[in-house]
């Protein structure tokens, strides 16, 4: 069989057009996407509000905010931390007051990838005194420290 220029033309097309979806359909790259990152703070206005009682259970649920758009990266570890000191008479007392923790949540450890939803467990000791409890949190990630503070309210046994 012997082909014309017309019919190599055609050859020459046809493998090229077979050779150009093959390079297509094949992944090529070795590539993958990095996770998406957050990070977090503390916590929900539900989790502060609440008048608490002594002997309850305190969820505080971790709010996490996606790093903003290209923020994919290799994932770290994130420690959070809370915990509770006081009674306090007041606000004002417990703003001016440097006190050990009362009460410490179990340590936190989770990742910066997106989709985490850590949550600390404090219990509020059954001999807890009435009156504002300075709840500190911390967050630790990638060698920063970054801390915050609510005040949250025990009222006398029932």
């Amino acid at each position: 069989m012997r082909l014309t220029a017309p019919g190599l033309t055609l050859l020459a097309a046809a493998l090229g057009a077979v050779l150009g979806l093959a390079a297509c359909s094949s992944s090529g790259s070795t590539h993958t996407s990095a996770p998406a990152l957050q990070s977090y703070s503390c916590c929900s206005s539900e989790d502060i509000n609440a008048v608490r009682h002594p002997g309850e259970t305190v969820r505080l649920h971790w709010m996490a905010t996606p790093a903003g758009p290209g923020s994919h990266g290799p994932v770290s570890t994130v420690r959070l931390n809370a915990t509770l000191s006081g009674p306090f008479a007041s606000v004002s007392t417990l703003k001016a007051a440097n006190g050990p923790p009362t009460v410490s949540a179990p340590l936190v450890i989770t990742t910066d990838q997106l989709g985490q939803t850590p949550v600390s467990v404090l219990v509020i000791p059954a001999d807890a005194g009435a009156g504002y409890y300075n709840l500190t949190t911390t967050i630790d990630a990638d060698g920063g420290h970054v801390s915050g503070g609510s005040v949250i309210q025990v009222s006398a046994a029932d």
